[in-house]
C-alpha cells in the first residue's frame, strides 16, 4: 500500500476510533462512581496508530477492512473496560456479523473458504472454552468476557489456530504477569487489569504480528 494510502487509512481509523468511544460512552450511562471513560483523543490516537500498522502490513482492502473494525471496537472495548469495568454487548455482538461478512467476501474473491472455517471453529471453541471457565472459575471471568472471547477467536482462527492458542496464551500471560506485579506491591486484587483489556492487547498484538 502506497504512502498516501496509508495516510488516508490512518486518518479514517482515527475518525472511526472517535466514534467507537462516543458510541460506548453513551452505551455506559451510569460509570462506577469516580471513574469515567477516558476522553475523546486515547480511542482516537492508539486506533489511528493500529490503523496504519495494519494499512502498512495488509494488501487486501477486505481483510484490512475486517481487521481495523475489529481494532476499533477493541480500543473501544479495552478503555471501557480499563476505566469503568464494562464490556458494552452493543459493542460487542455487531461485530460477529460484521467480521463474519467481510470474511466471507474474502473468502468468495479467493476462492478459499478453509480461512473462513477456520475463523467459525476457533469461535466457537473460543466461546465453549470460556463458558466453562466462566462456569467452574467464577469470580475470575464476566459474561463480557466470554462473549468478547468468541469474537478474539474468529478474528484471529482467519490466521491459524497457532495465532488463536498465542493470543489467548498471551493474555493469560499478562494477567498472570498482573497478579504478581500486585502482590508485590501489595496491592488488593480488585486493582488489577481487567481481564478483557488484556485480551484485547494480545489479540491486536498477535493480529499486526500475523499480518
Amino acid at each position: 500500500m502506497e504512502l498516501q494510502e496509508i495516510a488516508s487509512w490512518t486518518v479514517a481509523g482515527g475518525a472511526i476510533g472517535r466514534l467507537m468511544h462516543g458510541a460506548a460512552r453513551r452505551l455506559v450511562p451510569s460509570p462506577v462512581p469516580g471513574r469515567h471513560l477516558a476522553p475523546h483523543p486515547l480511542p482516537k490516537v492508539v486506533t489511528a496508530a493500529l490503523s496504519a500498522a495494519l494499512a502498512c502490513r495488509i494488501d487486501g482492502w477486505t481483510q484490512l477492512l475486517a481487521y481495523s473494525w475489529f481494532t476499533a471496537v477493541g480500543v473501544s472495548l479495552a478503555v471501557s473496560d480499563l476505566t469503568v469495568r464494562r464490556l458494552p454487548n452493543a459493542l460487542i455482538i455487531p461485530a460477529y456479523p460484521v467480521l463474519l461478512a467481510l470474511f466471507s467476501v474474502d473468502a468468495a474473491t479467493s476462492h478459499s473458504t478453509t480461512p473462513l472455517l477456520r475463523s467459525a471453529a476457533s469461535m466457537m471453541v473460543t466461546l465453549v472454552a470460556f463458558t466453562a471457565l466462566y462456569a467452574f472459575a467464577t469470580g475470575h471471568l464476566g459474561g463480557g468476557d466470554v462473549k468478547l472471547s468468541g469474537l478474539i477467536g474468529l478474528a484471529l482462527g482467519w490466521f491459524s489456530w497457532t495465532a488463536v492458542f498465542t493470543g489467548i496464551l498471551l493474555a493469560w500471560l499478562l494477567d498472570a504477569f498482573g497478579v504478581v506485579i500486585l502482590r508485590l506491591s501489595r496491592k488488593s486484587q480488585a486493582e488489577g487489569l481487567p481481564l478483557g483489556a488484556l485480551l484485547i492487547v494480545a489479540s491486536i498484538t498477535t493480529v499486526v504480528a500475523n499480518s
